[in-house]
């Protein structure tokens, strides 16, 4: 295993690279993933440089929380009280505020193990932090094997006092550095889809229409253009999909294209896609292109939205993970 720290812009960058030549670098402001390679070939699209990734407002590869997700009114429900939240879209709460986690700074602690290497990020959100009630103990771990192409996060969340979190990471996949992800092919394990209002904040789940339905794979850009995926003066997918009760040892997500694969799978029964819709499309790329419309696609697992209930946190902890693989493409099937 190869690894280096950096400190550059003033925050500590962490690269690990196996001997199967997956290469990751980390970051431990927002917990985050600043890039991904493949003998050397972008898996990821993040911004240009350390600064740009750095000082963005956008998500790229970093730690989502408290809530993945957007709450109304910036208000929060839980057990009986209403805890008004930061508002950072409008007058909404968008993936935990203006300063949710992505924006927050961790500590780190790197250990090389006999399979590996692990890099944890340690975070005590406390109470009121954005408006949510209690502390909250957060640890996400990035675990790299010597061997394997792959790369599994653990999210391990304890308080207290009971309180809602739903953890993700907020990556955009563009496998190969191609101009967009429109001729991937996408396989998604649900079998229902979440519907929203003008504002794109949930309603509910209904049985997945055939626009929205990956569930025998097929290419991303084959319906984007439906009418019922127009919103904010563009078209794309920006949906929660969903499957009770999944077995985790089996794919939640397949992305592909003609030269590589990636396999993700995750403890949660939702996933939330989003093909990069929303303009402006003028900066630069780490893959070298310039963004464009659906220049790469977000995939993040989590909670189903809304049910507070299963995101609650208590001293028992709530354990989760993600898990991806990466191959060439006849590699693997």
């Amino acid at each position: 295993m190869k690894i280096k720290q950096q400190t550059i812009c003033g925050e500590n960058f962490i690269t690990l690279k196996n001997s199967s030549g997956l290469e990751v670098v980390l970051c431990e402001f927002g917990a985050g993933i600043y890039q991904i390679k493949l003998d050397d070939v972008p898996m990821i699209a993040g911004l240009k440089d350390y600064d740009s990734w750095l000082h963005c407002d956008a998500y790229h590869g970093k730690t989502i929380g408290r809530i993945a997700g957007r709450l109304g009114k910036a208000e929060l429900h839980y057990q009986g009280k209403t805890y008004s939240l930061s508002p950072n879209e409008g007058k909404n709460t968008l993936h935990g505020g203006v300063k949710g986690f992505s924006f927050q700074r961790f500590s780190s602690h790197l250990s090389q193990e006999e399979k590996g290497a692990r890099v944890d990020f340690f975070l005590i959100s406390p109470d009121g932090d954005q408006g949510f009630p209690e502390e909250l103990r957060l640890c996400v771990s990035y675990f790299l094997p010597e061997n394997e192409n792959l790369l599994r996060i653990e999210y391990e969340a304890t308080s207290a006092k009971p309180t809602p979190a739903s953890l993700t990471n907020h990556i955009y996949f563009n496998l190969g550095a191609h101009r967009n992800i429109e001729k991937d092919i996408l396989y998604i394990d649900a079998d229902e889809s979440l519907h929203y209002d003008a504002e794109l904040i949930p309603q509910g789940y209904e049985k997945t229409p055939s626009f929205l339905d990956f569930s025998q794979g097929k290419r991303i850009g084959e319906d984007l253009q439906n009418p019922a995926l127009a919103v904010r003066g563009s078209y794309g997918i920006d949906h929660a999909f969903h499957k009770a009760k999944r077995n985790w040892n089996e794919p939640h997500v397949i992305l592909e294209n003609d030269e590589y694969r990636m396999v993700m799978t995750s403890s949660y029964d939702d996933v939330v896609i989003y093909t990069s819709n929303y303009g402006p499309f003028d900066k630069i790329l780490s893959n070298g292109n310039q963004q464009e419309l659906h220049y790469a696609i977000a995939v993040e697992p989590q909670y189903e939205a809304l049910d507070f209930t299963r995101m609650s946190v208590t001293e028992k902890g709530q354990h989760n993970f993600i898990q991806y693989e990466f191959w060439k493409k006849g590699e693997r099937l």
